[in-house]
């Protein structure tokens, strides 16, 4: 911001005084009252640590302005302000380091005056927030107290992209312009865990890869899983499963034979095939579990 302005607002009153610096005492020097006079050197300094020294002329904004500033024995200025503003030269403010009831904030405006950028310390939380030109906030970076978060927004100030990470695990998750879910990440403890979510909101895909094997389910409108592919102990099998959630078919590979399975409402065995090295087994149950064939 070369050739810019900066103005000092919401400061102690001063008293009087010709700017002259009183004699220093051997320690620690007096408090420097400022005036409009010898207020410009202190507003360079306090510029230029958001500038990075990169400014060589600053002119003190029209109006009254005081400020107060205290230089200790090593030569440290320090400047005390209820609200420092930086204007451009046609006055509009640029740039606002506050305090306020909720906490410190430092404010970044364009050219036409609109919040863009928002860092703030609220209830012990520190947040950046970046505003489109029409004053949305469509990114949000915050800490909390046991986890972090970043959040994508659009125009309409929805939420779509959320990411977040605790001291356990983390989750990345994408929304739809109805608020609902669409994509989920996590990573538990347990395992990495990947989600997609129907039109209505409901699971409708999820992989799962946990300490017992990998996990692959596919669910119905109602979010109920009907198709499940796992390999646990090194053994794959193939669930297919009823409106209820019970399973009905089962296909897998035990110890390196296959077999097929066929349940009844109630999870009870009617059918079986399967293969046991180079013999076929073929065995039919009736309601009770009594064997049909082969006979007995």
């Amino acid at each position: 911001m070369a050739g810019g302005f900066i103005a000092l607002a919401g400061v102690k009153s001063l008293k009087d005084n010709l700017g002259m610096r009183p004699p220093t005492a051997p320690k620690e020097r007096n408090i420097i009252m400022v005036t409009r006079q010898n207020v410009l050197t202190i507003a360079c300094i306090l510029v230029a640590s958001f500038t990075g020294g990169a400014v060589s002329h600053w002119i003190l904004a029209s109006g009254p302005a005081s400020a107060q500033a205290a230089e200790d024995a090593q030569g440290q200025v320090t400047v005390t302000a209820g609200c420092v503003q930086l204007v451009d030269r046609d006055g509009n403010v640029r740039g606002k380091l506050a305090v306020t009831e909720d906490g410190p904030s430092l404010s970044m405006h364009d050219a036409d005056g609109k919040q863009r950028a928002a860092l703030t310390i609220s209830a012990g939380q520190p947040a950046l927030q970046m505003y489109d030109t029409f004053g949305t906030v469509r990114l949000d970076i915050g800490l909390a107290k046991d986890h972090a978060r970043l959040a994508m927004l659009d125009s309409d100030g929805r939420r779509r992209v959320g990411l977040l990470s605790f001291p356990d695990g983390s989750e990345f998750r994408m929304l739809d312009q109805q608020g609902r879910e669409s994509i989920g990440l996590l990573a538990p403890p347990e395992g990495p865990e990947l989600d997609l979510f129907g039109p209505q909101g409901g699971r409708s895909v999820q992989l799962v890869a946990s300490e017992d094997g990998p996990r692959f389910g596919m669910y119905d409108s109602k979010a109920t899983q009907r198709i499940s592919l796992e390999v646990t102990d090194d053994n794959p099998s193939l669930a297919m499963s009823e409106t209820a959630g019970g399973p009905r078919v089962i296909l897998n590979v035990m110890e390196d034979d296959p077999g097929l399975t066929m349940l009844d409402t109630e999870g009870e065995m009617h059918v079986s095939l399967g293969l046991e090295e180079t013999d076929t087994i073929f065995e039919l149950y009736d309601a009770d579990g009594n064997a049909l064939w082969p006979m007995p």
